[in-house]
């Protein structure tokens, strides 16, 4: 009996959810700039997604020549210890160059990460 029960409660919610995507299209159909849009974000995405692959390419092969390169120097001390902080400050550097003395130092990688974002969304 319990099991019938849970089953109409989820019967329940996925009608719930397709009400809301009936409403969200109805929305759209009568906003035809809405379709417009949606329809360029969709299209840029692979756009964007083969451009971030790129620069993380390009980003890592110049970390390891640097990494590489500024072994046994002071270089590597202060920029080139190790490849995720390589990557850290070339990216940074080309990025925002007035702000690479907050990554030069040891940051948290999800400060990192959530700083990427904005900067890629900006």
């Amino acid at each position: 009996a319990s099991g019938t029960k849970n089953s109409s409660i989820l019967r329940f919610v996925r009608l719930m959810r397709l009400c809301r995507l009936a409403r969200i299209s109805k929305v759209v159909l009568a906003m035809p700039e809405l379709n417009v849009l949606f329809s360029g974000l969709t299209r840029a995405c692979r756009a964007v997604l083969a451009t971030c692959a790129l620069t993380t390419i390009i980003v890592y092969s110049f970390a390891l020549l640097f990494r590489q390169l500024a072994r046994d120097t002071p270089l590597e001390t202060k920029y080139f210890k190790s490849i995720p902080s390589s990557m850290t400050m070339l990216l940074m550097t080309a990025v925002t160059p007035d702000l690479v003395d907050y990554f030069t130092d040891e940051f948290d990688v999800a400060f990192g990460v959530l700083f990427f974002v904005f900067i890629m969304i900006v």
